[in-house]
């Protein structure tokens, strides 16, 4: 096999990314709608659902970091033409999901009100957070279909095939939501309605995804004799979803952290930080096309010589894309500000932690692509103890510092706090992918 030149190899990586992160967008859109809708019913309401929001998104992003261990392997025999041993992987896991989704969103139906009343709001509020919860929880069943068929499609090189049906799922969200919340169907659901609306379409996606891998696999529907890869496929999954916990907590910090600053400055600090999550979602992006294709090509016997060649190639690539939105940062801070905020005191507070995010993304970029280079070989456990380490022991601890030392621009030295993080997430992850690359072996000529 013959290496890739840099040109092929940023053909290759563009071409899995971008319908990756446009599926990714098109889900943070459809998002807005939701919210949107739901601010149309009242404030009430509003809080109701920012209250819960939280508890169903970290289910989702705990489920996603177990499904990790799916990716990597499915990739690696879909890489080796193994098709059979694709589809061998994915049934058990299909109905193993669901349970689990199933058991969770039952727990979470009953005590839904138990646990709204853990945080100190008016009643009003906690019946609507309720009422949200219960519903919107169900969705986590059909999701864990879609994300298992979206994934597969990823490493089967075909993500278009799932991005038109989320377009199409999501185009039913946003009929549905407006028409169930305001009764133009029927009686006046109010914010079940919303919720409703996002199971159905969960549903709707999650149908469509499945038959669409029956037709692509059809071996699907031979049983399954072995469950060999559903346990190698959880020995890689389980660090990625305690990853995904842990990181979620580190963040809830990490805001708790900037409230201490005052009301501007947790005002600007989240307009920061959702500009981080945007951005990440792009770094992701091209992160998990490096470690599909790093997957396939050591599923398919590629040699370590070309592997090696393709992580360097690969790093560059990110990094020059990572620079140009650093470079460009101070065009697009500005904008961002006024675009997400009315407020002159919160736009002004937010720029420069804006800037310093545009600094972080270089960081990002690389640390994401190690992170890719450690899941395609498979070492999901360092993966997970680089990140908890440099949450829990730099990130947190330089936000600390900044909110101690104060000033006026306290603000900007906390997000800086991203900086150290994905700086450190970078240099060891990198030196351990390029460590494990070097042990392999290049078959004799």
């Amino acid at each position: 096999m013959t290496a890739a030149q840099p040109a092929g190899t940023a053909r290759q990586i563009v071409g899995l990314a971008l319908p990756i992160l446009a599926t990714s967008l098109v889900d943070i859109v459809m998002s807005t709608v939701d919210t949107a809708v739901i601010g149309r019913l009242g404030a009430v309401s509003l809080a109701g659902a920012a209250l819960v929001a939280g508890v169903y998104l970290a289910c989702s992003q705990v489920m996603a970091g177990f499904a990790v261990g799916f990716q990597i392997l499915v990739a690696r025999r879909l890489g080796g033409d193994d098709r059979a041993g694709a589809a061998a992987l994915l049934r058990p896991l299909l109905l193993w999901g669901m349970a689990l989704a199933a058991s969770i969103a039952a727990l979470v139906t009953g005590s839904a009100y138990w646990l709204v009343r853990l945080f100190a709001v008016a009643e009003p509020v906690a019946v609507e957070a309720t009422a949200y919860l219960q519903v919107r929880v169900w969705s986590l069943v059909p999701f864990v279909v879609v994300l298992l068929a979206r994934m597969f499609l990823q490493c089967d090189r075909k993500p278009g095939l799932g991005l038109r049906i989320i377009v199409l799922a999501q185009a039913v969200n946003a009929a549905l939501t407006p028409a169930l919340a305001f009764g133009w169907l029927g009686p006046r659901l109010g914010i079940r309605g919303v919720a409703i609306a996002s199971v159905l379409a969960m549903a709707v996606a999650a149908y469509l995804l499945l038959r669409k891998v029956r037709q692509l696999l059809p071996e699907l529907a031979l049983p399954v004799r072995s469950r060999s890869g559903l346990a190698d496929a959880l020995r890689l999954g389980v660090p990625e979803g305690i990853n995904a916990a842990l990181d979620y907590a580190g963040n809830l910090v990490f805001v708790g952290l900037i409230a201490v600053i005052g009301t501007a400055a947790l005002a600007a600090g989240q307009l920061a930080i959702v500009v981080v999550m945007i951005l990440f979602v792009v770094c992701m992006s091209f992160a998990v096309a490096v470690q599909i294709l790093m997957s396939r090509r050591l599923g398919g016997g590629g040699d370590a010589n070309e592997l090696r060649q393709f992580y360097r190639q690969s790093q560059r690539f990110l990094v020059l894309i990572g620079l140009t939105l650093a470079v460009t940062s101070p065009a697009w801070a500005r904008g961002v500000a006024y675009l997400l905020s009315d407020e002159p005191v919160v736009r002004a507070a937010a720029y420069r932690p804006l800037i310093v995010v545009g600094v972080a993304v270089v960081f990002m970029m690389l640390a994401t692509h190690a992170t890719a280079g450690l899941r395609a070989l498979q070492r999901t456990r360092e993966v997970m103890t680089i990140n908890v380490a440099a949450v829990w022991l730099v990130q947190l601890p330089l936000a600390f510092a900044a909110v101690r030392a104060g000033g006026s621009h306290a603000l900007a030295w906390v997000m800086g706090a991203y900086v150290g993080y994905f700086a450190v997430r970078a240099a060891v992850g990198d030196l351990l992918v390029r460590r494990r690359l070097g042990l392999m072996v290049a078959p004799a000529t």
